[in-house]
């Protein structure tokens, strides 16, 4: 049960961190309707199992076991997993706004590609997932590869319900949802995940 929660928070968390996608698949919504909003967080769903397969595969074969921590291993894990909430709440509240001759380019490509191909240029995703997972202590036996499905499933679920509420949300309120909005409600995200990083740390005391 704990592998289904915690795939579904990481799938439904991380994707606070996606600006550029949130911005172009909002720009989608309102220029197409729901057609293409569906198709552009389908391009950005699908690029991130993806990232969420090779991010199980990196833990399951470089040998990080996330269950049996010892102390030690446990205080490196909260610091390595401390930093990398810190950084992605930089990242989140530092994202510029898309270049408005870019954005005009992009809407005239197919909306799945654009968002699966901007989804898959950010390579350090799986990092991410990896990160979470492993700061979460997720138990895993890495020798039955069902539970590893379950924990695909369930954070691929979390990323769905993700962009599935945010399509539904600009469908209904259209006209607040402008770039900038976006990037003020990213922000609220980044304090989000600034105060997790510093629970993180306090917890080890």
């Amino acid at each position: 049960m704990n592998v289904i929660l915690f795939g579904l928070v990481v799938g439904f968390a991380y994707s606070l961190i996606s600006v550029s996608n949130m911005i172009l698949t909002a720009r989608y919504v309102i220029s197409d309707g729901m057609k293409g909003g569906a198709f552009a967080s389908l391009g950005t769903i699908v690029a991130q199992l993806i990232w969420i397969i090779v991010a199980i595969l990196f833990l399951r074969y470089v040998g990080f076991g996330i269950d049996g921590h010892s102390s030690i291993e446990s205080n490196i894990t909260s610091i390595f997993g401390a930093g990398l909430l810190f950084y992605l709440a930089y990242r989140v509240y530092k994202a510029p706004l898309p270049k408005e001759d870019e954005a005009g380019k992009k809407r005239s490509v197919e909306p799945f590609a654009v968002l699966f191909i901007l989804s898959m240029s950010k390579y350090g995703r799986f990092i991410g997932y990896a990160g979470l997972y492993y700061l979460l202590h997720i138990q895993l036996d890495w020798s039955d590869p069902a539970k590893q499905i379950i924990l695909c499933v369930a954070t691929l679920i979390g990323v769905t319900v993700f962009w599935g509420t945010f399509v539904h949300l600009v469908l209904k309120k259209r006209e607040k949802f402008t770039p900038r909005f976006i990037l003020k409600f990213n922000r609220v995200g980044a304090v989000v995940l600034f105060l997790m990083g510093v629970f993180v740390l306090i917890s080890m005391m």
